[in-house]
């Protein structure tokens, strides 16, 4: 196990990968799985910290080994990449402490948290959005929510879910508990997914129209826009996430294109009306959110 000073790390709960005995056991281990249950996934979902590291003495002098056991972590997935070829390479947990751009170039995507609590939980992904692509991100819904009373109204709580890749867990106790409404709403925000959101995520590019969203601090809005590369569609995800100042947001796009005339739904309503590119960038469109935690979702098409 990893130690420091000779006392265990976080409690005597983390693997010593720079002993190369302890690294090969650790592989064997996930190639065992992956082999004795034919896996298409494998997750790694595991909160703790290495902290400062382990150290020992070599050569003389006492050494952090932090560095030579994340350089065994990255060689062992290079490898067993290169085995399950057809495995996703999945992961999760710790806080952020395994996003960095060495892991993330290893492991095909991530859920960035597992609390979809607002406005933490759309805070984040606005941020972390700014060095990696929504359509490798993960977000929950279900299980790890306290339910709209507290987490937002149910549809924002899906949007949240649906603007990366979605995990829906633990819905209902049972498909004849499951309310209708709510069943409805995830029935409604699942297939607008599948046909309009998903379509576009690959390569789309990402617009942050509230790049500083403090997370312990106040702030009314978090706006993100998806617009297509050569701007045929876009999306306008806007979050009400504190009810100090107006409750309108003029949202002006940017990935669109001024010589074109788009369609535009408002998810909320879903009522659908046709605007010139020109006057979408020039004076955008103005929305209101009454309420504290709402959202709407408007999405455009070029004729």
């Amino acid at each position: 196990m990893l130690t420091r000073d000779g006392k265990p790390v976080a409690g005597g709960r983390l693997l010593d990968l720079t002993n190369p005995a302890v690294s090969a056991w650790m592989e064997s281990e996930i190639a065992r799985i992956i082999r004795k249950y034919d896996l298409d996934l494998f997750r790694i979902d595991y909160n703790s910290t290495a902290e400062e590291g382990g150290n020992r003495v070599r050569d003389g002098f006492t050494e952090n080994t932090l560095w030579r056991h994340v350089e065994a972590l990255y060689a062992m997935f290079d490898r067993l990449r290169k085995q399950f070829p057809h495995v996703v390479f999945q992961n999760c947990a710790g806080g952020g402490g395994r996003l960095d751009l060495g892991m993330m170039g290893r492991i095909q995507n991530t859920e960035l948290s597992d609390w979809l609590r607002a406005p933490r939980g759309l805070k984040i992904p606005n941020g972390m959005t700014w060095i990696l692509p929504p359509e490798i991100l993960l977000r929950t819904f279900g299980t790890e929510s306290d339910g709209p009373v507290s987490d937002a109204d149910l549809v924002t709580q899906l949007r949240a879910s649906t603007m990366a890749l979605p995990i829906l867990r633990g819905l209902s106790p049972s498909p004849a508990d499951f309310n209708p409404l709510e069943r409805e709403a995830v029935r409604q925000n699942i297939a607008l997914y599948e046909h309009v959101i998903r379509p576009m995520l690959k390569d789309c590019r990402v617009y942050h129209h509230t790049p500083y969203t403090p997370m312990l601090e106040g702030s009314p809005w978090v706006v993100l826009e998806y617009a297509t590369p050569y701007a045929q569609k876009g999306l306008g995800w806007i979050f009400r996430t504190d009810e100090s100042g107006d409750a309108v947001y003029r949202f002006v796009p940017r990935g669109l294109d001024l010589s074109r005339t788009y369609e535009v739904t408002f998810s909320n309503s879903q009522q659908t009306l046709e605007i010139p590119g020109y006057l979408l960038l020039q004076q955008g469109i103005p929305v209101r959110l009454e309420g504290d935690l709402t959202s709407e979702l408007l999405i455009f098409r070029a004729k």
